[in-house]
């Protein structure tokens, strides 16, 4: 090869190119190694729901499938926050075990759009929404967190606990009573304003 030119202005300009090369390759090394612990959380996070959930592998693939497509269109501030709403809702909300992939999604979204919200504990989001199903106040999961919802925001802010406590309390005395998840909400609401 032969150099036309300065040779001076050549080692400047070929440290330069192997700078940028080592730089490069540093930048790629940390990417990989971001990566790996992205994969490990989200395998961490998955064993940890198939564990306290009993699923067989297929199912543990399934769940975490879906807590992985949640994350990645924003739901929850980590890998492991969306798995355990997925595990929330599975365990908590009658009917969920059985439900198919997108009906397992879409309750789970509402879930961790409710708790974000409302400010709320996903688990316990999750908790009171099967309660109103179990109680009769509540067809289903989307039934519950619109009611939910629409209670949460009748009431002013510093009773929203408050209303989770006593829906999740008096659920089955409305029932006994023969009250509607609607006229059970509405009572709940009227009497935060007294």
């Amino acid at each position: 090869i032969k150099i036309v030119g300065d040779a001076d202005g050549v080692k400047p300009a070929m440290s330069q190119a192997v700078s940028a090369v080592a730089a490069g390759a540093v930048a790629m090394g940390a990417a990989f190694l971001a990566g790996m612990d992205k994969a490990l959380d989200k395998e961490a996070a998955a064993d940890k729901m198939a564990a306290s959930l009993g699923l067989s592998g297929e199912e543990s693939a399934r769940l975490g499938g879906i807590a992985g497509k949640l994350y990645a269109d924003a739901y929850g501030d980590s890998i492991q926050t969306v798995t355990g709403a997925v595990e929330s809702v599975i365990s908590s909300i009658p009917g969920m075990r059985g439900a198919s992939t997108a009906e397992v999604q879409a309750v789970t979204a509402s879930v961790l759009d409710l708790a974000t919200a409302f400010e709320m504990d996903v688990g316990r989001s999750a908790q009171v929404a099967g309660q109103l199903i179990t109680t009769g106040l509540a067809r289903d999961a989307t039934h519950a967190l619109d009611l939910l919802t629409v209670g949460l925001q009748r009431v002013p802010k510093a009773v929203r606990e408050d209303l989770v406590d006593a829906l999740d309390e008096y659920s089955p005395f409305f029932q006994s009573l023969g009250l509607t998840g609607e006229k059970s909400i509405q009572l709940l609401v009227n009497a935060s304003s007294k």
